[in-house]
């Protein structure tokens, strides 16, 4: 391309970009709108499912109905969604509408019956992208896990103890061993409202309560007397199954004068062990017996005090499908 010709072609793309600038210029209120991915219908309907699901809500108790007359604005249907008798539908409005207005979007609700049956509605820019008629079932349960915790490793005696109960949104349940620390405060765990098991090993200190599988029949029966009589017959106790005292000879004896106070032994393997284990592990474990344990007996779970911690989001999360959390 010669020197001429290059010329040539730039007063071509000059007179171009003129008539475009002139004909932006002379319509103003042109101009292109591009849809936020999280305003269309698809996305708010893929959002909305998610967190029915997130909610123990079961497909089949989700249904559709088609709008006779569609406008060219409006929804070709509406959701119909049965919500387990467990679960309050105010309950479920609050965390759709969290979700949903980090989105930028609007939520409105109309109650139908008696504060229970409702119709939520959700608006992107004023339209209507989203209709659900709410209705509170009788007779739709949702499948769910019973979890106990047995937290291990907590410091009773913790004045920042109090300000962490609070934040557990569930039940809790410690894992003391005997001691004389334990009995002076008695008082201190009975303003807490401390639920506690009890656990048998060889770290019981103290001529007391300690339980050496070396220590004659009399010393034994005595110290256990104590035991029982100091924290009572309706404590949970729990005995440590690599103890000395478990694999000795002795041991059936002890087990006898437990149960003639009225006291049962449970073995510490007995119950689900997430201790000394990878966070992550603990993690992936606590998601498994709780998937997998619907409709099933209760689970005891023992969890190190940081752990428990730790896992809170996990728990939140298990508790919001619909598993319960109880107390000892």
């Amino acid at each position: 391309m010669n020197k001429k010709q290059i010329i040539y072609s730039l007063v071509i793309i000059s007179f171009v970009l003129i008539i475009i600038n002139i004909y932006v210029d002379s319509n103003p209120g042109t101009h292109i709108v591009y849809s936020k991915p999280s305003t269309t219908i698809k996305n708010i309907e893929t959002n909305f499912l998610k967190s029915l699901h997130e909610h123990g809500i079961k497909d089949e108790w989700i249904s559709t109905k088609k709008i006779r007359k569609v406008k060219n604005d409006s929804l070709l249907y509406t959701y119909s969604i049965e919500i387990p008798k467990d679960l309050t539908i105010v309950s479920l409005i609050s965390d759709i509408s969290v979700d949903f207005k980090k989105m930028g979007l609007e939520i409105k609700t109309e109650e139908e019956k008696n504060y229970s049956n409702s119709i939520l509605k959700i608006f992107a820019e004023d339209k209507l992208k989203l209709q659900a008629n709410l209705i509170q079932s009788k007779d739709k349960f949702r499948d769910f896990a019973k979890v106990v915790f047995l937290i291990e490793g907590a410091d009773f005696t913790n004045r920042d103890l109090p300000t962490a109960l609070k934040t557990f949104k569930i039940p809790v349940n410690f894992l003391f061993i005997p001691s004389q620390e334990l009995i002076d405060s008695s008082k201190y765990i009975a303003s807490l409202r401390l639920s506690y098991a009890l656990l048998l090993n060889d770290d019981i200190e103290g001529a007391k309560f300690e339980l050496d599988k070396n220590a004659q029949k009399n010393i034994l029966s005595r110290n256990i007397k104590n035991i029982v009589s100091s924290f009572g017959k309706n404590k949970l106790y729990v005995i440590e199954g690599n103890s000395s005292l478990y694999n000795s000879v002795a041991f059936n004896f002890v087990v006898d004068e437990f149960e003639k106070r009225g006291v049962k032994l449970v073995k510490r393997s007995d119950f689900i062990e997430l201790t000394d284990k990878p966070f992550e592990q603990i993690l992936s474990l606590f998601e498994f017996h709780c998937d997998n344990g619907k409709l099933k007996d209760e689970k005891v779970i023992i969890i190190d005090y940081d752990d428990f911690l730790k896992l809170q989001p996990a728990i939140k999360k298990q508790k919001k499908i619909g598993d319960k959390f109880y107390s000892l």
